[in-house]
């Protein structure tokens, strides 16, 4: 299977019917990109935009797929160009323009082409890339040619990309990831080889998000939720009335944020294009 047939199978089976929701994945496009503007994810995305990039106003969105990131920039006011291979109604570029239609959007446009060919003469001030990175052949091509794509001063933001702690974990995640057996387009990348990629480039991190750091990793759990759990696991620890104080409560998510539990867990990584 190709990736618009995984997901047109998984549509119909009830045991992915949680993923297809919490992944924006339905087939009603429209609805998938309402509820994800709507979303804590979202919102925190948006924050960190106006903290880093205040400025922004031209937005490229790598890896589109049905436009969810792209058009909630686009309801939001930025200017967008969804970059997206597949060309399919399903889940790609198709699906993109029926949604640009639907909203009746001016200010959003597609390419269908992969990241690391996409050529451009307008520089952007926000390369945006939403579950996207991971997927690179080569890590940093993909990084340097989004770099590219930059003004002097631009902001790269790339969420919810795949960590594993050692390269002898990859096959763990991908035999435990639930759509590889599809159609085995998954891949993870060790922080190294992430931050080394960003640095090759000529990018400056500004800030590195974790698993437990932001709504933008842990999503579709809600910081209310996380919140709960982390004060149960301070109760454990008898910590009293500490274990309601967002000091301790902070302190954990950074403890939880440098464990190596798992691969496969969500990292987010914000970096600007200096001369």
């Amino acid at each position: 299977m190709n990736w618009h047939e995984t997901i047109e199978h998984i549509r119909t089976r009830p045991e992915y019917a949680s993923l297809v929701e919490e992944a924006y994945l339905g087939d009603d496009v429209v609805a998938n990109i309402t509820r994800y503007s709507k979303s804590e994810e979202f919102s925190e995305v948006l924050k960190a935009i106006r903290k880093h990039s205040p400025n922004c106003k031209r937005i490229l969105d790598i890896g589109s797929g049905n436009g969810i990131s792209a058009l909630s920039f686009a309801l939001s006011g930025y200017e967008v160009v969804a970059l997206e291979p597949d060309t399919s109604d399903t889940i790609g570029a198709g699906a993109i323009r029926k949604a640009i239609d639907s909203f009746g959007l001016t200010n959003a446009s597609v390419v269908e082409d992969f990241a690391e060919n996409h050529t451009t003469n307008s520089p952007y001030d926000l390369v945006f890339a939403r579950q996207a990175l991971h997927h690179a052949n080569d890590l940093k091509r993909f990084i340097s040619n989004c770099t590219q794509h930059l003004r002097t001063g631009g902001t790269f933001f790339t969420i919810r990309d795949h960590v594993i702690s050692k390269q002898e974990d990859l096959q763990q995640f991908l035999d435990e990831h639930p759509l590889h057996g599809f159609y085995g387009g998954e891949n993870a990348y060790t922080r190294d080889q992430y931050e080394g990629g960003f640095r090759s480039a000529g990018l400056h991190m500004l800030e590195i998000l974790g698993p437990m750091s932001s709504a933008i990793n842990y999503a579709p759990r809600t910081t209310q939720e996380v919140n709960k759990d982390i004060k149960e696991i301070l109760k454990s620890k008898k910590m009293g009335w500490l274990s309601h104080s967002s000091l301790a409560i902070n302190w954990l998510k950074k403890r939880l944020d440098s464990r190596n539990e798992y691969p496969g867990r969500l990292f987010s990584y914000i970096a600007r294009k200096h001369a």
